[in-house]
C-alpha cells in the first residue's frame, strides 16, 4: 500500500503500542472533525479481527510477526498453562510484509537453560503494536473525507460506511434507553454514566434493535465520548 508524505507526517512513527496508537488515531481523526468520537484499542482489535489492518508481535530480531487472531486471543487470555510444555510453545503467524502465507512459529522466549519460562504480560494486547502503514490503513477507514487514491475509494468508504453505521445505531439505542430509562443511565450523583448507561442498554437489548457492537469496553468509549462532547458543548454555551 502506498502512503503520501502527508500521510507520513500525520504518523511519523514507524510503529506505536496499540493504546498509543489509538489516542494518535483519536487525535488525528479529532483534528480533522471535532465531533469525531476517535477510536478506541478495542476498536482497533475488531478491525485486525476483521482482516482490515494487521497487528503485530515485536519479538526482535525475528521482526514483526502477525499472529493468527484466535491465537492471539488465547495469548492475550493467558492460556499459555494450556500449552504442552515438553516444547517451545507456537502459535500460527507470519512475518509483517510478508506474502507467505501464515505458518506455525515457535515463540521466543525463555532461555537455554529455562527454554518454558515465559513472561505472560509479554501477550497481552497492550504490548502489541501498530505499524505506520496499519495506522495509515485505519486513519482512512475511520476517516471517509479523508484525501486518498481514487482507487481506494471505493473499498474503503465502504467499511467506514460500517463503522460509522454501527455507531449511529449504538446512539439511536442508547437514546431510546436514555428516554426509557433514564434513571438506570445515571451515577449515585445522578449525572450521566457511561458505566452505568451501557449497562442499562445491555440490560434491556431485547427491547431495542440488535447491537451491531458488542464489547462491553467499545460500548462504554463510545457513550463516554459522548457525554465529553455534550458537556464541552454546554461549557460553551455557557
Amino acid at each position: 500500500m502506498n502512503i503520501t508524505p502527508e500521510e507520513k507526517s500525520l504518523f511519523p512513527h514507524s510503529q506505536l503500542l496499540l493504546h498509543r496508537a489509538a489516542e494518535a488515531l483519536t487525535l488525528r481523526l479529532q483534528q480533522q472533525d471535532p465531533h469525531h468520537l476517535g477510536v478506541t484499542p478495542r476498536e482497533l482489535i475488531d478491525m485486525f479481527a476483521a482482516g482490515s489492518i494487521s497487528i503485530c508481535y515485536d519479538w526482535g530480531h525475528m521482526g514483526l510477526i502477525v499472529p493468527d487472531i484466535y491465537d492471539a486471543r488465547m495469548l492475550d487470555a493467558k492460556q499459555l498453562d494450556h500449552i504442552n510444555h515438553t516444547d517451545i510453545p507456537t502459535i500460527y503467524a507470519r512475518k509483517y510484509g510478508s506474502s507467505e502465507a501464515p505458518a506455525t512459529m515457535k515463540i521466543p522466549h525463555g532461555s537455554p537453560d529455562s527454554p518454558h519460562d515465559f513472561d505472560l504480560n509479554d501477550f497481552g494486547w497492550e504490548n502489541m503494536v501498530v505499524p505506520q502503514v496499519e495506522m495509515v490503513k485505519a486513519y482512512r477507514l475511520l476517516a471517509p473525507t479523508h484525501s486518498r487514491p481514487l482507487e481506494e475509494n471505493k473499498p474503503v468508504h465502504g467499511i467506514a460506511e460500517h463503522h460509522a453505521s454501527n455507531r449511529e445505531q449504538l446512539y439511536k439505542i442508547a437514546i431510546g434507553v436514555l428516554a426509557d430509562y433514564p434513571e438506570e443511565c445515571r451515577g449515585t450523583r445522578k449525572e450521566f454514566s457511561p458505566a452505568k448507561w451501557r449497562d442499562a442498554i445491555l440490560k434491556h437489548a431485547k427491547e431495542y434493535p440488535p447491537l451491531m457492537i458488542m464489547g462491553v469496553d467499545t460500548i462504554e468509549d463510545h457513550l463516554a465520548a459522548a457525554v465529553n462532547i455534550k458537556t464541552r458543548a454546554n461549557r460553551q454555551k455557557g
